[in-house]
């Protein structure tokens, strides 16, 4: 709705993709800060975990968001 001119939106910068890149949204509280956003991936067991799971969780750490997670537990997946 942001991007038709419909208002504003409190959206991490992740979520907003390209349309931020390419000037389609500006940001227009700069000094705002959004709290930090957690996100738990939780799995029943690290031996044996589906290549699924463990490509959504490289994924989420590309963005930024699962990187303790990989850190900690690396060895183990």
């Amino acid at each position: 709705m942001a991007k038709a001119g419909l208002g504003i939106a409190n959206l991490p910068k992740f979520i907003l993709g390209r349309a931020f890149e390419k000037g389609e949204l500006i940001e227009i509280l700069p000094e705002y800060k959004q709290q930090k956003l957690e996100i738990h991936v939780v799995y029943p067991n690290r031996r044996h975990l589906p290549i699924k799971v463990r490509a959504f969780i490289e994924f989420l750490s590309g963005l930024g968001l699962c990187s303790e997670i990989l850190e900690n537990h690396e060895d183990n997946i």
